[in-house]
């Protein structure tokens, strides 16, 4: 699973990336909303961690964009103590809140159980499918095949080797 971590704090991206590639995970980082949008779009990471107070663009106009784009897994990070910063960032995408401080064990089992839920999804690039949903997507378009066909599409999508289990 690749993950993009995009948080202003170098210390705290050095120490997230060290953690995730410590448990297997490719990282990617960002360190302000611009560099966030720049190398989501070159990766396509499978889930980003996303701070709300980046520079250039805030974690909240990334995450929106994203949402405009694909349906990329989104956890956001906040130093905030408002509880409507957490209610606002799920209402425009965001999959999951994490307040700072955090534990690294709290933030390994949110990302697990986020591949959890999406563990029959694959992606080739920017086309995904949902085996059990039978939803297929390119970019920002969507359309619904019969579950025997999805099952198939990402059976076949996953063999390709480009394709990227969100379960791994």
């Amino acid at each position: 699973m690749k993950i993009m971590v995009a948080d202003g704090d170098p210390e705290l991206v050095a120490m997230l990336s060290y953690l995730l590639k410590g448990h297997g995970f490719d990282v990617v980082r960002a360190f302000d909303g611009e560099q966030a949008i720049k190398y989501w779009r070159e990766t396509l990471p499978d889930l980003v961690i996303l701070d709300v107070q980046l520079s250039k663009l805030n974690g909240f106009e990334v995450c929106r964009q994203m949402r405009q784009e694909t349906n990329s897994i989104v956890l956001i990070l906040t130093a905030l103590g408002c509880g409507d910063d957490e209610v606002y960032g799920l209402e425009i995408g965001a999959d999951d809140f994490l307040r700072k401080p955090f534990s690294p064990r709290r933030l390994l089992a949110r990302i697990n159980a986020i591949a959890r839920r999406s563990y029959d999804q694959c992606r080739v690039g920017y086309f995904r499918c949902h085996g059990s949903r039978g939803d297929t997507g390119w970019h920002k378009s969507q359309t619904n095949i019969n579950g025997e066909s999805s099952a198939s599409l990402t059976h076949d999508a996953s063999r390709t080797g480009a394709a990227n289990q969100h379960n791994r």
